[in-house]
């Protein structure tokens, strides 16, 4: 496992970044530390007509697949960043220089919050909220409708994929499922041959045979497999010449009944270089799994399920597959408390100042919950102010709203109406890099620029941006990192 996540941290790209500003450095003749900061960027999006983004980032599409938006420095001029102490009091507040914010980091102490709002839609607040312990030292984020026209877009490179037809030797019985599952796809047929399926080039690929008949097969244990690189040539006179798996019977027990639903489960494989595959879907009820004990390192178990209301997803390694999978007491054991459904904000928090908070669940987290996220969509009720905010800090029940030097944010929490409502815990191990993935992951370019925002699940208006190609490489390693996530939204019809 440990081999599987230096893999990934060497595969990664590192953080995109404006084209403004600097981490800082010495005043002298190279010699002296330089004093560690917290850089922020500031971009702006931008549609253009799918299918010309050249090589310009995309940060996301419309739901028509007409429109792509992506990305150019902005200068910030509407942001402000503020500093909180961890009880949600104002502590300092700094502006952008050149569409960058540089900070010390001693200016942010152990539990202190920083709040990056944006001023820029009249009467709307736009709120990203961070506690020190997950702010990376060098991010970005969105502005609205405030680009330097003087700068190009962000760019990246993008993969190539390529369609590959693949051909599997079946030793003269042509009956059950053959299938070449990538990173990118999965394809199954009942016949061996000519099997068109997609791939980044030169990565790695599953061929692979489902059982011996297309009868009594629902599950579809794996019984035969080769991994291939995607770019072996393969025909009818060279097919892919399979192993047999060590046990196709492997037990599996599934999650248990109480306040729990299992919506699917799969078993991934991870490859250096090439990322996780899917080894094999498991049955929603207890049942058995293929597996290869040259393999025996590399088995990760993903799952999806509700859990007392919370919408839940999990990655584990499996540390010894041959003695089966047993997850019947994986969540009942967490003892989740029970999300609140009220649509209302606590007015007393048992702080040291007169502060609001949202309450997000009826009794304290597992200690194992390590990150929580926060969002709400409030209205002062003579609408005069609007705010979005998202907090990501360590798990409370009741998570401080923070307060600002703007008098207009602090009167929208006295009186103002509630709209939505989301927390979401995360177990994350202290991997940073599941930390990073977890904060940066509920941005919707979409949402925000047409303020669809109010009512779509999962949405920060201002957020750490990475582009959608970026955003996608790390759910996939999500796969085959170890994490949890418990989520659940309320919004008012």
């Amino acid at each position: 496992m440990k081999a599987a996540k230096s893999a990934l941290l060497l595969t990664l790209p590192a953080l995109m970044v404006g084209c403004g500003g600097g981490s800082g450095g010495s005043s002298g003749g190279g010699s002296t530390p330089s004093t560690p900061k917290y850089t922020i960027d500031f971009v702006a999006l931008k549609s253009v007509t799918f299918g010309t983004e050249g090589n310009c980032a995309i940060y996301g599409t419309n739901s028509g697949n007409t429109k792509s938006y992506i990305a150019q420095k902005a200068q910030g001029a509407n942001i402000k960043l503020h500093v909180h102490s961890s009880n949600g009091t104002w502590k300092s507040s700094y502006q952008p220089t050149s569409g960058t914010i540089n900070i010390n980091q001693s200016l942010v102490q152990d539990g202190d919050y920083i709040s990056i709002v944006s001023t820029s839609r009249g009467g709307i607040y736009d709120i990203l909220t961070i506690e020190k312990d997950f702010i990376p030292t060098r991010f970005t984020v969105n502005t609205f409708n405030d680009w330097d026209s003087r700068v190009s877009c962000n760019t990246e490179i993008k993969p190539s994929t390529t369609d590959y037809n693949g051909y599997i030797d079946d030793e003269g019985d042509g009956n059950g499922f053959f299938v070449f599952r990538s990173t990118t796809d999965d394809q199954e047929s009942t016949s061996p041959n000519n099997i068109a399926y997609n791939s980044v080039t030169n990565k790695e690929v599953l061929a692979a045979r489902l059982c011996r008949s297309t009868s009594g097969c629902s599950d579809k244990d794996l019984m035969q497999y080769r991994f291939i690189a995607a770019s072996a040539t393969q025909d009818s006179n060279n097919p892919v010449d399979l192993v047999n798996v060590t046990n196709h019977t492997t037990p599996w027990y599934t999650l248990d009944g109480t306040d729990t639903t299992l919506n699917s489960a799969k078993l991934n494989i991870y490859r250096q270089n090439t990322g996780a595959i899917l080894w094999q879907s498991l049955p929603l009820t207890d049942g058995t799994y293929s597996y290869a004990t040259e393999l025996s390192e590399d088995y990760y178990v993903h799952v999806k399920a509700t859990h007392k209301t919370w919408n839940t997803e999990y990655t584990k390694h499996i540390e010894n597959p041959d003695n089966g999978i047993n997850e019947l007491n994986s969540l009942t054991d967490l003892n989740m408390p029970t999300p609140t459904s009220s649509l209302s904000l606590v007015s007393s928090c048992g702080l040291s100042v007169t502060s609001f908070c949202l309450n997000g669940y009826d009794s304290a987290a597992p200690t194992t919950m390590d990150l929580q996220r926060s969002t709400l969509y409030a209205v002062k009720n003579d609408s005069n102010f609007k705010i979005h905010q998202t907090i990501y800090g360590k798990p409370n029940v009741n998570q401080p709203l923070m307060k600002y030097e703007d008098s207009n944010i602090d009167g929208v929490w006295a009186e103002s109406t509630l709209n939505k409502k989301e927390v979401s815990l995360f177990e994350t191990g202290d991997d940073g890099e599941v930390e990073l993935t977890l904060t940066s992951s509920n941005f919707n370019a979409e949402a925000v620029e047409n303020n669809g925002y109010v009512t779509t699940s999962n949405v920060d208006t201002i957020s750490i941006m990475h582009s959608q190609q970026e955003n996608s490489k790390r759910q996939a390693a999500l796969t085959h990192q170890d994490h949890m996530v418990f989520s659940q939204a309320f919004i008012a019809p």
